[in-house]
């Protein structure tokens, strides 16, 4: 018989511990686990618990940019892939709760990132949201993305917005002589031009590692 040493037992214990973990937590539950990493080595996590179905699981943090401060929204939907089954279910189920806590073997899973705060000027320093192909995913199992968080380009958004400034004032002192109006809208059209000309490429704000388990 192998003898239980103060090592193994401690791993035994572990692994008991382990295993209670997963199983406390019901089946009709999931996380998604958030690791953001700063190009100045700042990390951050943040973690959502949330129901298998029927919404998505939304896990938000907030993000410094040179843009300033930014929220950040990852988002998790699991659609069933048994649906008529579930949806029967659920039109069964005897309260919103017991709707709540139903699960599916199998579930067709888009993963999206969102951003919030961001300028939009001219068209040319929208945040990017990123949407991932729909993927096969089963409850229990783990399912890793990594990514890059692209931002507009901050020198970008202060060139358009100072060009922008300069068009609204001309705006505001606009003459009544028709040669001073004329050469006005001139110069309103030479910044509208150069803003359409602006093109840079964004830059990265963080690295993102994304567990869905």
């Amino acid at each position: 018989m192998k003898k239980l040493t103060l090592g193994t037992a401690f791993t035994s214990l572990l692994a008991l511990t382990a295993c209670g973990e997963t199983d406390a937590r019901e089946k009709h539950r999931y996380t998604v686990e958030v690791e953001v990493t700063e190009p100045s080595g700042k990390v951050q996590k943040i973690s959502k618990e949330c129901n298998q179905m029927p919404d998505g699981c939304r896990a938000v943090f907030d993000l410094e940019t040179p843009l300033g401060k930014r929220t950040i929204h990852i988002i998790a939907r699991n659609d069933p892939v048994h649906r008529q089954e579930i949806y029967k279910k659920v039109r069964s189920a005897n309260s919103e709760e017991e709707a709540n806590r139903l699960t599916d073997s199998e579930y067709d899973q888009v993963v999206k990132i969102k951003g919030f705060g961001f300028k939009n000027a001219a068209n040319k320093t929208k945040f990017k949201d990123v949407d991932f192909k729909s993927t096969n995913w089963t409850p229990r199992t783990e399912r890793i993305v990594q990514q890059e968080l692209m931002i507009p380009n901050p020198d970008l958004v202060k060139r358009v917005d100072d060009l922008q400034i300069k068009i609204r004032e001309v705006y505001g002192k606009m003459a009544q002589n028709r040669k001073e109006r004329e050469a006005k809208q001139d110069k309103i059209k030479k910044f509208e031009n150069e803003i359409k000309t602006i093109s840079m490429p964004d830059v990265k704000a963080a690295d993102l590692k994304i567990r869905i388990y």
